[in-house]
């Protein structure tokens, strides 16, 4: 799945569980989605007890990807502090995974031009927040993440 820049996603959230494949493509992310019922899986549990999905099926008859074959490489839980302004919404996630944790600020304003001008104002007050004009998304932290402790072994 590192190949074709894909990643099988569990998500438990207000007391539902969701398998999303996401997808990583020239035009964006694509991502397909089932509800699995709440008791259906555990990060004890191997991945090839999960219920049929069609998430599964697809990555069966489409890249040959059995789900005896998926494996859990860990967790990653994100805490979300939401408010609104007269600007806009402003998102702190806070994510922690593999022994380690981050912190990002998302911002959505009225146009892309807009949101950049908020992030530099807020960056030009709080030098700390912007460090990076593009950052990776959490998955893909989690993945450097994976492989930087794999080379430490």
């Amino acid at each position: 799945m590192k190949e074709r820049n894909a990643a099988l996603r569990i998500r438990l959230k207000e007391d539902e569980m969701t398998l999303t494949l996401k997808i990583k493509m020239e035009d964006g992310a694509h991502e397909k989605h089932d509800r699995l019922p709440l008791e259906s899986w555990s990060t004890e549990t191997p991945l090839s007890a999960l219920p049929d999905a069609t998430v599964l099926s697809w990555l069966e008859e489409e890249w040959g990807i059995s789900k005896s074959s998926l494996l859990h490489l860990g967790t990653l839980s994100t805490h979300r502090a939401t408010w609104n302004s007269d600007d806009g919404s402003y998102f702190l996630d806070h994510s922690e995974y593999l022994g380690t944790s981050d912190f990002e600020l998302e911002f959505e304003g009225s146009s892309t031009s807009h949101v950049n001008l908020v992030l530099k104002q807020l960056a030009k007050t709080y030098p700390f927040l912007l460090q990076n004009d593009d950052p990776s998304p959490k998955v893909k932290r989690f993945f450097d993440r994976k492989q930087s402790l794999q080379e430490k072994m």
